[in-house]
């Protein structure tokens, strides 16, 4: 399943047991079943989308707190 390898290879996905991740591919065509294509797809493109605004926060956060380590 592409969504599976594309958080897979972004590093936002560790899947420890293929028993996990079979179960989560289970569990996402089921999803992808219910919604149309385009509901799947802005699916993916919303859950890509989180993963790098929190990716990007806490990336700020850190450079936050490096700066006020150094002021003090």
């Amino acid at each position: 399943m592409r969504l599976i390898q594309v958080l897979v290879e972004r590093g936002y996905l560790k899947l420890s047991s293929r028993e996990k991740e079979d179960k989560l591919i289970a569990q996402l065509k089921i999803l992808e079943q219910k919604l149309s294509p385009e509901e799947f797809e802005t699916f993916e493109n919303l859950l890509f989308t989180t993963f790098e605004t929190v990716e990007d926060d806490f990336f700020e956060l850190g450079r936050l707190v490096g700066e006020m380590l150094e002021a003090e």
